[in-house]
């Protein structure tokens, strides 16, 4: 049971000194970067003699993890715990001799998956080598100044790209990943607009790949490609379902943006208009002098030049047509 304690049937120990275990807090999911943690509680032995509490964990095939002592305190939080793994915990009562009763019966945890990381980057373009396969280069051509607009919060720059391919390349890194994600276990729309349940069905990307340990802290790394320009000058929102692949325990859902040739210069709109086209024309830049994150570097090449200028010639937007800085619900 994914993201929830149960009790393990297989075995029943007998309770002498009438300590049981039972969940009586809900089970808390403590994200801790690559780890996750789990409350504990039981009802206090009645037997006097009775001075504290040991709890046990161990893996599956019954091999010993950890023994706490808990003193006579009736929780406890176990951390540590890895993304996708099953644990067993257990109690048991000790005397002023620390004898040890019989075990309590069993809990079984599973911890869920967690999303570490979500990036956009860009593809085929000068920070992969202008290479369009998904593998370990694309790692540089992520949009280092770019964060994933998350539920509840408004756009702004940061979310969103001027990428002349529009968005096509995303990544996540997700701990506990149980396989390679397909398309029953992910969702893409794209909308301009307050209302994402309205939006539309996005193109389907082309390619879904992992690569094992390439992530934060050693998680896996999910990459996602779409043709150049199937998904441009709007948001994309990508929703990673809570299934047995992905091993969440609920759906995570976030939201990319595009605007070609957007230079953000300004915080209240995303327009593309003629000030896009002269500050390209203002930060000139030879090949090799445009970081990843210059603003005026439209087609990623690493240089600013009458290319990028075109760029936002080209893509002219109206308060109507322009990308909306959104307010996720």
């Amino acid at each position: 049971m994914q993201g929830a304690a149960e009790l393990r049937s297989s075995r029943v120990f007998p309770v002498i000194s009438g300590v049981f275990f039972s969940v009586v807090f809900s089970v808390s999911n403590l994200n801790l970067c690559a780890s996750q943690s789990i409350v504990l509680g039981w009802a206090p032995s009645p037997d006097p003699r009775t001075v504290g509490y040991f709890v046990h964990s161990e893996d599956l095939a019954g091999n010993p993890l950890s023994r706490s002592d808990v003193g006579l305190s009736t929780t406890a939080i176990v951390s540590g715990l890895g993304e996708g793994n099953s644990y067993v915990f257990y109690v048991t009562a000790y005397d002023a001799l620390t004898l040890e009763s019989a075990p309590s019966n069993e809990i079984i945890y599973q911890v869920p998956a967690s999303v570490l990381g979500r990036y956009i980057f860009y593809n085929a373009s000068e920070f992969d080598n202008n290479d369009a396969a998904p593998n370990a280069s694309d790692d540089g051509a992520i949009a280092p100044d770019k964060l994933a607009l998350l539920p509840g919060n408004t756009a702004t720059f940061d979310n969103y790209t001027s990428y002349s391919g529009g968005i096509n390349g995303i990544m996540l890194d997700i701990a506990g990943l149980k396989g390679t994600p397909g398309l029953a276990d992910l969702a893409f729309h794209t909308g301009n607009d307050n209302a994402p349940v309205g939006w539309t069905t996005a193109a389907s990307p082309i390619s879904i790949t992992v690569r094992s340990g390439a992530g934060v802290s050693g998680s896996s790394r999910v990459t996602l490609l779409w043709p150049n320009n199937a998904i441009q000058k709007r948001w994309l929102r990508v929703t990673v379902k809570a299934t047995s692949v992905t091993g969440l325990a609920t759906d995570d859902v976030f939201y990319f943006g595009n605007a070609i040739g957007e230079a953000g210069n300004s915080s209240i709109d995303a327009k593309v208009n003629a000030t896009d086209e002269i500050l390209a024309r203002n930060n000139s830049r030879a090949t090799g002098q445009a970081p990843i994150d210059f603003a005026y570097d439209f087609n990623r090449d690493s240089k600013v030049n009458a290319t990028d200028q075109i760029i936002a010639r080209n893509n002219p937007t109206s308060s109507v047509t322009a990308l909306q800085l959104i307010q996720v619900p």
